[in-house]
């Protein structure tokens, strides 16, 4: 749900936009199923118009080394409740800056957030972030 109106709008600028090529980079080899669940989810924003075209590639790697792209070869990197768990987040963030082009590429990141304990006391919203962190966090550590 999270890019869904983005990518309504993409497929809507026709000739603009001619279709989406998705790569997805994990430390472990995902199911061969996920690449069909992928392109389905985002192919269900784009169900009025059937030519715009979404490709799905799974890679296996570690976002701290290397990764086997060249450098500024992608518009856009994504990364998505990454960063709190890898160790050494500066190589990450240095192995994205060299994958997206320098002139016009986009770099976006969705994270979990720290919550200072004394401000959970006294904002409601706080307490929320709070119960999402002390609950949530844990169970990415499985």
């Amino acid at each position: 749900g999270l890019y869904n109106q983005a990518i309504k709008e993409l497929s809507s600028l026709n000739g603009i936009i001619k279709g989406l090529d998705l790569t997805g980079v994990d430390i472990e080899q995902l199911p061969s199923e996920v690449e069909d669940i992928v392109v389905q989810l985002f192919q269900t924003q784009t169900s009025k118009n059937n030519d715009f075209p979404i490709e799905f590639h799974p890679v296996t790697g570690d976002l701290t080394s290397t990764l086997p792209f060249q450098d500024e070869e992608f518009d856009a990197v994504v990364c998505f409740l990454t960063l709190c768990s890898v160790t050494e987040p500066q190589k990450a963030v240095s192995e994205m800056k060299r994958l997206v082009k320098p002139n016009g590429g986009t770099f976006g990141y969705v994270e979990h957030i720290a919550i200072d304990p004394d401000e959970a006391q006294e904002k409601l919203s706080a307490k929320l972030f709070d119960v999402q962190q002390t609950t949530l966090d844990p169970l990415q550590q499985l």
